[in-house]
């Protein structure tokens, strides 16, 4: 009963921060606080702050990715990388499909790098500062990002989650690709339409040319601007070491920076702590941003989110939600509760990978048949619609798009909704069939 009402608190506090419009850090410090005291049942205060500990060392890697992303963007657009790619896409883009083609070119990338981290930084970020410039309502943007990042991360045979998932549930890569295509097909028309109908009825920038002429006043645009972009898209699809990959990629920028755009080193070190900054006003609402200190906020979340899993690891916190699934599962269904329990994994934990072992882990019992796709139509997908986790900090930090922009991820809603959809009604209509024949 303690572990509910633990669980219940931490539920409440992020809703109240919602609503209030807190920053997630101060919930996730909150709900820190709780399970450490729950904690305390089972463990010492001195073993509760190792498992922390242990808990943070296990996301380092995603924290030195973090530093290497801030470091990135910011010399990406003192090096006119993105300012060049912006340039051409703004060029040969009809506005009113921006939307859709904004879904498409993150959906082709992630595809082919399987990672929404990798996508994010490249096609995130161009084609966020492409809405801004055409002037586009970035929460939209935002939500066909992240559609785009994760339709890749989902789908894709090189993604490490779609390997993950194949592997701990022992099933063929490539059967559930087959199996994920069939589940993905009506959201993804879906996704279409409805980005195709906001494209049309989304006053557009009527400002596209002067936009293309500040661009070209202010820096030098050459062909040898697009070769950061260009290297991290040609190692990502070689599966290169991610942190290798931006690490090239930033100093090749940098030096593009220093000879092209004529930056001195010492300003370029500042760009990277503070960001970039662009002296002219109207380039600067477009292309400012990047930098360590952009970082800062989703960096103490994955910090938090580091010691939430060490408490859950050594603590039996989640055991009684174990008991509740599989009653629910018979009444309901294996996917639904599911479903339900990767949402509840995925709020507290804020974790992918860790989401979907311990959604594998705790549903083994359901013994379905279905397990692989099930996990690949839920908790593989759902962590990208919680604002306060690492997959969706990730992205839309990195693209400077808003939280809400998960309201406007339309593709990661409607693949459960579907799902939903199709199993109830055949149970709906085969139940009226009885009636109607008693």
């Amino acid at each position: 009963m303690k572990e509910f009402v633990t669980l219940g608190l931490f539920f409440l506090f992020l809703f109240v921060s919602l609503v209030f419009k807190l920053p997630l850090w101060i919930p996730l410090f909150i709900g820190l606080i709780l399970f450490a005291a729950y904690g305390k049942k089972f463990l010492t205060v001195k073993e509760i702050f190792i498992n922390c500990l242990k808990g943070i060392k296990s996301v380092k890697r995603v924290l030195i990715l973090f530093v290497l992303l801030g470091i990135l963007t910011a010399l990406w657009r003192a090096s006119a990388t993105l300012p060049l790619l912006v340039h051409y896409g703004i060029q040969y883009m009809n506005p009113r499909y921006f939307l859709l083609s904004c879904f498409f070119l993150n959906s082709i990338l992630s595809l082919l790098t399987g990672t929404a981290l990798g996508t994010a930084a490249t096609m995130g970020v161009i084609t966020a500062m492409m809405g801004n410039a055409l002037n586009i309502p970035p929460y939209y943007t935002g939500g066909a990002i992240l559609c785009g990042c994760y339709f890749g991360n989902r789908i894709s045979p090189i993604s490490t989650m779609a390997l993950l998932t194949s592997s701990i549930t022992k099933t063929d890569i490539y059967k559930n690709i087959v199996l994920m295509v069939k589940s993905s097909g009506v959201p993804f028309l879906i996704t279409v339409i409805i980005y195709f109908i906001l494209g049309i009825f989304t006053p557009v920038s009527n400002s596209i040319t002067p936009v293309k002429h500040l661009f070209q006043e202010t820096f030098h645009l050459t062909a040898v601007c697009t070769f950061p972009a260009l290297l991290i898209v040609v190692l990502s699809v070689f599966k290169c070491s991610t942190t290798l990959v931006l690490s090239l990629s930033s100093i090749t920028a940098f030096f593009i920076a220093i000879f092209v755009q004529n930056e001195t080193p010492l300003q370029l070190f500042r760009y990277m702590v503070e960001g970039y900054h662009n002296s002219n006003t109207e380039v600067s609402q477009m292309v400012d941003g990047g930098g360590l200190k952009s970082m800062v906020n989703v960096f103490v979340i994955v910090v938090l989110a580091g010691c939430y899993s060490g408490i859950f690891k050594s603590t039996p916190l989640l055991k009684p939600l174990e008991n509740f699934i599989l009653k629910f599962a018979q009444q309901t269904s294996h996917y639904i509760a599911t479903l339900f329990l990767s949402v509840i994994i995925s709020v507290t934990l804020c974790n992918q990978t860790l989401t979907i072992i311990l959604t594998d882990q705790m549903t083994k019992k359901l013994n379905s048949k279905h397990q692989a796709i099930h996990l690949f139509d839920s908790a593989v997908i759902v962590i990208a619609l919680v604002p306060w986790s690492i997959a969706t900090a990730l992205v839309l930090n990195t693209t400077n798009t808003p939280a809400t922009s998960v309201f406007f991820a339309f593709f990661l809603y409607l693949i459960p909704l579907c799902k939903i959809i199709g199993e109830v009604l055949p149970k709906l209509f085969s139940l009226a069939k009885k009636k109607c024949i008693l």
